[in-house]
């Protein structure tokens, strides 16, 4: 027998299924194949215009333009090309270069462990060559690590993300990617005695808003006064003795701890 068999045309029984045991050469069937029922065939490897077809060693596709794919029995695929679908179902865990999702992008995490493609925002120094797509996309903005075979990555440990001001004016004189310090706007206010111990007021300090209200009533105090120069003492109010004066703004709301990771 002729290594390729050819068929011109096939009629099953009507209901029924065509089925071709083993293919030792190429099958070859010109025009379109159409089967009611389900083709099955072992090791055919150029089969054209099918429906559907179910294959025991694979299914072998191209090459067009240089690339081509294999889908196996176990229905998992093989290509060197792009493939471009509508949706996707599945972990995804082994597909690379996927444009939804580019390299440099930060995203929360639920758990501790990174998942396959994705860093933890921990600051750590990272390979150039072997990162060489995530150090294309950002550099070394987080630092330059040993300043030739490594760069840092983005340490989010413990650290909110804030948007770049970008010129607004709201966040001003930052650099982007800058790490800001907690803060509270400061609010500073003292109460102190006025004239001798006679009466006790608050007043401003500085420029700084008083945080104090002044407020009283009538009550007796002597007339005459003896002149002196004396000490006064006074209580002043200053948030910055323990929380950083944050100038545009900087409290911090209720919040989840959960894990920064960027995509390589």
């Amino acid at each position: 027998m002729a290594s390729n068999l050819r068929v011109d045309s096939i009629v099953p029984a009507t209901g029924g299924s065509v089925s071709i045991g083993t293919a030792t050469g190429g099958v070859n069937i010109p025009g379109n194949l159409g089967i009611g029922g389900t083709l099955t065939y072992e090791d055919v490897t150029n089969v054209d215009s099918v429906g559907l077809v179910t294959a025991r060693a694979g299914l072998k596709i191209g090459p067009s333009a240089g690339v081509a794919a294999t889908i196996f029995a176990d229905g998992s695929i093989n290509t060197s090309g792009i493939v471009t679908a509508t949706a996707f179902h599945g972990s995804g865990a082994s597909l690379t270069g996927i444009v939804a999702l580019p390299a440099g992008m930060i995203a929360p995490f639920a758990m501790t462990t990174p998942p396959t493609g994705w860093l933890e925002c921990n600051g750590a120094a990272i390979s150039r060559s072997t990162y060489a797509t995530l150090f294309a996309a950002i550099g070394t903005v987080h630092g330059a690590g040993d300043g030739s075979s490594t760069f840092n990555l983005p340490d989010l440990r413990a650290s909110f993300i804030r948007g770049f001001d970008s010129s607004r004016g709201v966040d001003s004189g930052r650099s982007f990617g800058s790490f800001q310090d907690q803060g509270l706007p400061a609010m500073k206010g003292r109460v102190q005695d006025s004239h001798g111990q006679a009466a006790i007021n608050s007043a401003q300090e500085g420029s700084f808003t008083n945080v104090f209200t002044n407020g009283g009533g009538q009550s007796s105090y002597r007339s005459d006064l003896q002149v002196a120069n004396t000490s006064y003492k006074y209580v002043l109010f200053d948030s910055t003795n323990v929380i950083p004066d944050a100038s545009a703004g900087g409290l911090r709301p209720k919040n989840l701890a959960l894990m920064y990771m960027i995509k390589i």
